[in-house]
């Protein structure tokens, strides 16, 4: 049954278990309600009614994800499909908390393949069951459409021959049912992200305790984390202070000392809500259009919590920087994370601290959990990846990395907001950012240009790796100008020019409903390569 009310405790703990497995197939809005729902509603004196309620949610949004993608698949290219949904609520500490079931299923019928058309409020009629103090007073009707019959036909591969033995070969890379968040790898949004199971595997097959791996396009530091957490040093390299940031928070060295501080630090931002504070003042970036992307109320949230931050020093600013870094495209009027437009909402005064003051609970937890572990150095350089004379020769043992996909995403535009508040640099992610998705859609766009800014990257990675070493790359093919890309191709005979030469390559499957960019775009394999320096 779908939406049911009751279950055991022995069943609510096997559906949270399922909850944590299956995650990332919902979209961030739902899994972060859910999330923050279960901070409170598991702690030991809440009632087992409440205490069911986050894993009971959890199996409703997750079964409308499988009901809402099976649908699809009936669908004739075209046609419509119309959901009518009504809204509940729950009380969280004595305040009654609205669940936005309609704005979730819109979203989730997005991520499983769906069009989004339009939504349509209707009045609700008077309840009548025993149930009608928790329903809303009005419903929604989703309406959706199914894709065109190309945008299923579309691949994602466009290789050269028979690439059936890449696939088959590829299953040890797909990873598709294991959990992707553990440690500290939830603690930023990021698009496109690599799923740790991949660097993880390769530093464990091709280098030893002690080894150096870099990552030159280092993004959220799965890699870094990862090598890390293996007792291999690390080096993160990437030109988006975002990404520079997060990784910096992922693999510093925590102490007893600094949970101490985040714990303190909590204590503040929870009074600092409560405005019980004293004086307080504000941090707020000045940058165009400021006040059309934020609400007055959610700039004076966040100014606030930004001067609070930065009493901070060490580490323990780094951390919780970075958490109020993925905090605030969900408190502006951005749409989300991939998407650039304005969708205009009523921000509630005091939304972002609750949001901060919850992701920051958990990842205290996070980070007690893996201080203790042992673990190599590493460092993060916030520089123009075509340029790594920072790094010596000959001083890497394995690069592992999945660099920008051509033609599929803008990563400075959409953390543009974040860079800002951060006190980042908007100039050195905008102008060194590699295949950047404004480039290759305008007309008349030549993939040449990804190919000479990767082909100054290769000279470098060729320069940095000792004799002997592996780079690993997780590449997918492109469309620019509607014409197939064939990506990973030319990366081979590129590389080959440089001297490396192609020890195997894989195709593997990615989990559509996991990816966190262009789901239209039906990307559902990438290429796995493994090359070596002679």
């Amino acid at each position: 049954m779908i939406g049911n009310r009751e279950v055991s405790e022995k069943q609510r703990l096997e559906l949270w278990k399922e909850y944590e497995r299956r995650k990332e197939e919902l979209p961030q809005s739902v899994t972060n309600f859910v999330d923050e729902l279960a901070e409170t509603n598991h702690l030991d004196n809440v009632g087992f009614r409440r205490r069911n309620l986050p894993a009971l949610l959890a199996k409703y949004f997750l079964d409308m994800s499988d009901s809402m993608k099976n649908s699809l698949k009936m669908m004739k290219p075209g046609s419509f499909g119309f959901y009518v949904v009504g809204n509940n609520s729950t009380n969280v500490e004595g305040i009654k908390k609205i669940i936005p079931t309609d704005m979730f299923l819109w979203e989730i019928g997005q991520k499983v393949g769906w069009k989004q058309v339009s939504v349509i409020n209707m009045e609700l009629l008077k309840s009548r069951d025993i149930f009608k103090k928790n329903r809303g007073t009005a419903e929604s009707i989703l309406v959706f459409k199914a894709p065109l019959s190309t945008e299923f036909e579309r691949t994602a591969i466009y290789s050269l021959g028979d690439v059936s033995k890449f696939r088959d070969s590829g299953e040890e890379w797909n990873f598709n049912d294991e959990a992707t968040q553990t440690h500290l790898h939830s603690i930023h949004p990021y698009p496109a992200k690599f799923i740790p199971q991949i660097p993880r595997k390769a530093i464990l097959q091709w280098t030893s305790k002690g080894d150096v791996v870099l990552d030159p396009f280092c993004g959220s530091g799965t890699t870094l984390l990862e090598s890390i957490l293996l007792e291999r040093k690390a080096i993160g390299v990437d030109n988006n202070s975002v990404a520079c940031l997060v990784s910096e928070a992922k693999i510093a060295e925590y102490t007893n000392s600094d949970i101490d501080i985040l714990k303190k630090f909590l204590v503040e931002v929870e009074l600092l809500k409560k405005k019980e504070q004293g004086k307080t003042e504000v941090i707020i970036p000045q940058y165009k259009n400021l006040e059309y992307w934020f609400s007055k109320e959610a700039i004076m949230d966040l100014g606030r919590i930004n001067w609070l931050i930065n009493k901070l020093e060490g580490n323990s600013k780094a951390l919780v920087q970075a958490i109020f870094s993925s905090i605030i495209v969900r408190v502006s009027y951005q749409d989300s994370d991939t998407r650039y437009s304005r969708k205009e909402y009523e921000y509630v005064e005091g939304n972002a601290f609750g949001y901060f003051i919850q992701k920051l609970k958990r990842v205290v937890k996070s980070v007690e959990e893996v201080m203790n572990l042992p673990k190599e150095e590493a460092k993060v350089l916030h520089i123009d990846g075509k340029n790594l004379e920072s790094i010596e020769e000959e001083s890497v043992n394995m690069i592992v990395t999945s660099p920008p996909y051509l033609n599929a995403y803008d990563y400075h535009k959409y953390h543009r907001h974040r860079i800002h508040w951060i006190d980042g640099d908007v100039e050195l992610a905008r102008d060194k950012e590699i295949g950047k998705h404004d480039t290759f859609t305008r007309p008349n766009a030549d993939p040449d240009l990804y190919f000479k800014d990767m082909s100054k990257c290769f000279d470098e990675w060729y320069r940095v790796l000792k004799p002997g070493s592996r780079a690993l790359i997780v590449i997918g093919d492109a469309i620019v100008n509607k014409k197939p890309v064939p990506v990973a191709e030319q990366f081979i005979k590129i590389m080959n020019e440089k001297g490396f030469n192609l020890e195997n390559r894989w195709i593997r499957k990615i989990k559509t409903s996991r990816k966190s960019f262009n789901q239209s775009a039906r990307m559902n394999e990438e290429h796995v390569l493994l090359f070596i320096k002679p």
